[in-house]
């Protein structure tokens, strides 16, 4: 069996790896936010030994950088010892960087994103990273996986622990902010469709994970609450128009390796 405490300093070191990008980068005025498994980890500090337990390794470190910004990147992550992916960004640099570090335990891979996070579903962050100083803001974090089709036990643990940690609300720091989700989803069938899908399967699991008390209650309540004002907004002709066609058409967008 893996060693416990080794994986938590993996994953401490892979959080400092983050924390460091996003603060030099500030010191150089480049907006930059942590996304995906490092963001999730950072904020839900409160079930690291949980998600440790689970299995929950951050293997890389994910961004979101402000489109103005990213003729500044390589600079930056050169100075910080990164060696850049040149192929891949002169292919596709407008929508994604990404960059290489290595140290004497490991390698790893940074990935930057431009104000939008293209996958199964495009969600755009113009005007949202200045929410926090060092991650997404919540609901944006937990959009991110939300809107994942292929849902991975991974990232299930993310949303639960999101959910359990973080209120479901409209104000204040730390709150999901449900107004988000709902603005999106009225509009978009195939985003609330993936969304319902992805609460229901989280839901479904939430007791084969060994998640005690408050915690469980609270992910369960946040998920019903989410659905609940998901369901009751009203929604778009467009998002009507869709409905109607339903799976018949795929809804999302296919995730491509862009290596290939």
């Amino acid at each position: 069996m893996e060693n416990l405490s080794g994986a938590r300093d993996a994953n401490d070191r892979m959080l400092e790896r983050a924390i460091a990008i996003v603060e030099a980068a500030a010191a150089r005025g480049v907006v930059v936010r942590m996304v995906g498994g490092c963001g999730i980890l950072l904020r839900v500090r409160e079930l690291h030994e949980w998600l440790i337990s689970r299995g929950r390794r951050a293997g890389d470190v994910d961004f979101v950088c402000r489109r103005s910004h990213r003729l500044a990147l390589p600079d930056l992550m050169v100075s910080l010892g990164y060696t850049e992916d040149a192929r891949l960004n002169a292919l596709h640099g407008r929508v994604r960087n990404v960059f290489f570090g290595q140290d004497e335990a490991m390698a790893w891979e940074a990935d930057f994103f431009f104000d939008q996070l293209p996958m199964c579903h495009v969600l755009d962050f113009s005007g949202r990273l200045d929410l926090d100083p060092f991650t997404l803001s919540p609901v944006d974090l937990l959009l991110g996986k939300l809107q994942i089709v292929e849902l991975n036990e991974k990232d299930v643990l993310d949303i639960a622990s999101l959910l359990a940690t973080h209120p479901v609300g409209t104000e204040g720091d730390g709150v999901i902010d449900v107004r988000r989700i709902v603005d999106l989803t009225r509009t978009d069938w195939g985003l609330f469709h993936t969304v319902e899908m992805n609460l229901d399967r989280t839901a479904g699991r939430l007791g084969q994970f060994g998640l005690d008390d408050p915690w469980r209650s609270r992910a369960a309540e946040a998920m019903d609450e989410i659905r609940l004002k998901i369901h009751m907004a009203p929604k778009s002709p467009r998002w009507k128009l869709r409905e109607r066609v339903g799976e018949r058409v795929r809804w999302y967008n296919l995730v491509e390796d862009v290596r290939r």
